[in-house]
């Protein structure tokens, strides 16, 4: 079974769809924001970030990548991703994999 954090960029591009289509005012909902406040239940800010990414992934496929790779968070990408973004971040390694790789430089062969 797959982790809600391994779904991230499939929900993200059902948000883009949804918006695409006007799907959430097909529902009853004014908004995207109002839609997946009301009807998915999620909190505001996770809302707005969710949707803020959604659409920075529809413009830059290295960011939806890195998202997919877990190379880059929600949180961080909704805060600063722009066009001027250092597109290195979203390459770099994780935290984990980073002290992974330090381990096993660090066992002696």
């Amino acid at each position: 079974m797959k982790s809600p954090i391994d779904q991230l960029p499939k929900m993200l591009g059902v948000l883009i769809k949804i918006e695409r289509l006007k799907l959430h005012r097909t529902l009853g909902f004014s908004s995207l924001f109002t839609y997946t406040v009301s009807a998915l239940e999620l909190s505001e800010p996770v809302a707005y970030a969710l949707i803020s990414v959604a659409r920075k992934a529809k413009e830059f496929e290295v960011l939806n990548d890195a998202l997919r790779l877990q190379r880059i968070s929600v949180s961080r990408a909704s805060q600063s991703y722009t066009e001027d973004f250092d597109r290195e971040l979203c390459l770099h390694k994780t935290h984990r994999e980073q002290k992974a790789n330090a381990r096993r430089r660090a066992v002696p062969a």
